[in-house]
């Protein structure tokens, strides 16, 4: 079974909150709009997709991971 996570941080980039979905259609696609939800309803704070659990996101993030993920998201 196919398992996505979204890491969702606040503002100073420390992980605040995670969406785990497991299994569907298309985890990843779901996981994508949780992360952009989060960030449309919290002005700052940002969300990366990881595939796999909690255990998959980092915790201390750096803005280069940041560049990476937004750069790969509309893809």
């Amino acid at each position: 079974m196919e398992k996505w996570t979204s890491c969702q941080y606040d503002a100073s980039l420390k992980l605040a909150k995670v969406t785990v979905v497991e299994g569907g259609m298309n985890p990843k696609r779901l996981v994508m709009y949780r992360s952009q939800t989060y960030e449309r309803e919290n002005k700052g704070c940002l969300a990366i997709e990881v595939e796999g659990g909690v255990e998959n996101c980092p915790i201390g993030l750096m803005a280069e991971e940041v560049t990476l993920n937004h750069s790969h998201r509309g893809n």
